[in-house]
């Protein structure tokens, strides 16, 4: 059973394979990919920081919750930007396997 392909990931496949269609620099499109894809990561983590930083803290209680959220959102930041790496090298892989399979024809 296949699965399905992130949006993500489908977005740099074909991003890729356009890029070799249409004969650019392969090395310079995939670092243009890589920092769109880490724009859009830092976007995310200040949207969540600025989040966290209204929460604001008058007493201990207050401060031990935004901490905790801080942690969290730390957390779930790293995981994403796990994930984001991963649906970048599946694009890539999927780029190269589809280029490979048309220069089979």
């Amino acid at each position: 059973m296949e699965e399905k392909e992130s949006a993500l990931t489908k977005a740099v496949r074909e991003r890729v394979v356009n890029a070799v269609e249409n004969g650019e620099d392969i090395t310079e499109k995939m670092s243009e990919i890589t920092l769109d894809v880490v724009n859009k990561a830092y976007e995310w983590v200040k949207d969540i920081s600025a989040g966290t930083s209204q929460t604001g803290a008058e007493t201990a209680d207050l401060a031990e919750r935004t901490t905790e959220q801080a942690l969290n959102s730390m957390k779930e930041t790293g995981d994403k930007a796990v994930e984001m790496t991963k649906e970048v090298v599946k694009g890539v892989l999927g780029a190269v396997k589809e280029i490979l399979e048309e220069n089979k024809t």
